[in-house]
């Protein structure tokens, strides 16, 4: 069945994995369901009704409430989002205190859900790239990295998709800089700038970083905060934000280099980073005739 790039990327939205069933990818279809459908029923499981508990906070704020859930990484992942939100009552005091009991393991659920959403978005980027039905015209020798590949590689690392495609300077400089600015922030906030359940509305910036957002929430998610962390604790859950918000650029950025390499827009020299400009400019040097041989 032929699907417009716009089509495909939207039915994978509304339903992961159908775009590539329609696209003649049965296999990819099912693992993009199972990672969407699977990532955020784990989640779920581990923190149950407390993903409500968002919305009761960001809806406390006073202002447009119902807009307001469209800030939180799931609703990239609408259909098992809606679902479980249909089957629950949450109507009544009980159900109200129950939403807001915390959970032991509710930083980990919390990133799973999440992360569902960004499998959704990254299934509906590679459904849509697949609908355009272009094949590789002159890819560059020794690199064969898709853009879906790339882009997860950046989500989990910064700069990672970069180094792999073979842009190890601007990988290091780059991701590097999101890594330390990410650092940064959770030496100011004492390790507890990144919260969920706290601070929702930051940490939907926060989680484009999600290797560290998955990290903070295995080692520091559920333990108590310090008096030490207040200081500077603002600064440092800025600073944070800033790192995720970053990553998405970097995210962008990888998978567009890896639809160049793939479609032989981008010459082999250019991936080589500082070593072919070094070699340009040296060549360039040797065929400008010296004053005096003038």
């Amino acid at each position: 069945m032929q699907l417009r790039p716009g089509q495909a990327a939207l039915i994978s939205l509304a339903m992961p994995g159908l775009s590539h069933v329609f696209l003649g990818k049965p296999v990819r279809a099912a693992v993009v369901f199972a990672l969407a459908f699977g990532l955020f029923f784990a989640g779920y499981g581990l923190c149950t009704d407390r993903i409500w508990f968002i919305g009761l906070d960001l809806g406390s704020l006073g202002f447009l409430p119902g807009s307001l859930h469209l800030l939180i990484p799931e609703i990239l992942n609408p259909t098992p989002y809606l679902l479980a939100h249909t089957l629950q009552d949450l109507d009544g005091p009980a159900a109200l205190r129950h939403i807001r009991l915390p959970r032991e393991s509710e930083h980990l659920g919390f990133w799973l859900m999440a992360g569902s959403g960004f499998a959704s978005a990254f299934a509906a980027a590679d459904a849509c790239w697949i609908a355009r039905g272009i094949k590789s015209l002159n890819p560059v020798k020794g690199i064969d990295l898709g853009p879906l590949r790339a882009a997860l590689l950046t989500f989990m690392v910064p700069g990672s998709g970069h180094i792999v495609l073979g842009q190890k300077s601007k990988g290091l400089l780059v991701g590097g800089s999101v890594i330390a600015l990410f650092l940064l922030g959770m030496l100011f906030s004492g390790g507890h700038g990144i919260d969920r359940a706290a601070r929702p509305i930051w940490w939907s910036g926060q989680s484009p970083f999600g290797g560290a957002t998955l990290l903070t929430a295995l080692l520091v998610g559920g333990s108590q905060m310090s008096e030490l962390s207040g200081r500077f604790f603002e600064l440092g859950v800025v600073l944070c934000t800033c790192a995720g918000l970053l990553n998405v650029v970097l995210i962008v950025d990888s998978f567009s280099i890896a639809e160049r390499r793939l479609l032989g827009l981008e010459t082999e020299g250019e991936g080589k980073g500082d070593e072919s400009s070094t070699a340009s400019s040296e060549a360039a040097s040797d065929a400008v005739p010296s004053e005096g041989g003038a």
